[in-house]
């Protein structure tokens, strides 16, 4: 009677049992959510100047977004990357060979995860190696006391710049000096004015230049 009893309840039990070890799977082979891209950095570049550069001359581009597991890959028009990253599931690195970007265009980069889920593409940009010369539209200050560092910065002074025709390879000229100049985008720069360009009142003149040798007609930067 003790037996029977048992086995009585071990058929209610490894029913149940069974059922929890379907659903355990099911849990365990749950697709992961869709990878997807919103930023890519830096974005656009110039053909046939590496960004970025690796110890090979290659170039790494940063992909930002959401669900990008480890072990995530990204694709180049569909042919696959050297990827690294994912610890954080926001970020990869992918290594760019010289030669996908040796001729302008508009290229697609996606990601591909373990489980096959692949994210939508998201536009890269090669611009051509010459373009139209840059134009400025206003400095952000325009203007300042002799002998103050505006916007302070650790290596200077902050500037931002607003324009068209902005590059990837432009720089600004301060006084006849090239500055360290930062691209926000096509209409937007910021640059470090060292405090030493700043010591004495007049007018100083800022243009943008390009490195195909294009410049913008200057802008006044005056110091009183």
């Amino acid at each position: 009677m003790v037996m029977s009893r048992i086995w009585q309840s071990l058929k209610v039990v490894l029913p149940l049992a069974l059922l929890l070890a379907c659903v355990s799977e099911r849990e365990r082979s749950r697709p992961l959510p869709a990878p997807r891209i919103t930023a890519l950095a830096p974005n656009p570049v110039v053909a046939g100047r590496p960004f970025n550069t690796q110890p090979d001359g290659s170039s790494a581009l940063a992909i930002l977004g959401e669900n990008l597991f480890r072990g995530s890959k990204a694709r180049w028009n569909g042919t696959l990357l050297e990827t690294a990253g994912g610890e954080d599931d926001r970020s990869l690195a992918a290594i760019v060979p010289e030669r996908l970007t040796a001729e302008a265009g508009v290229y697609t980069i996606t990601v591909e995860q373990g489980d096959g889920a692949l994210s939508g593409g998201f536009p890269f940009t090669v611009l051509p190696l010459r373009g139209p010369a840059p134009a400025l539209t206003q400095l952000f200050p325009d203007s300042a006391r002799a002998g103050e560092v505006f916007n302070p910065q650790p290596q200077g002074a902050a500037m931002g710049i607003t324009g068209a025709n902005f590059r990837p390879d432009t720089v600004v000229v301060f006084g006849g000096v090239r500055l360290e100049t930062v691209f926000n985008g096509a209409g937007n720069l910021s640059v470090l004015v060292p405090a030493r360009l700043l010591g004495r009142a007049g007018v100083i003149e800022v243009f943008a230049e390009n490195s195909d040798g294009k410049r913008s007609a200057p802008l006044p930067f005056r110091l009183q």
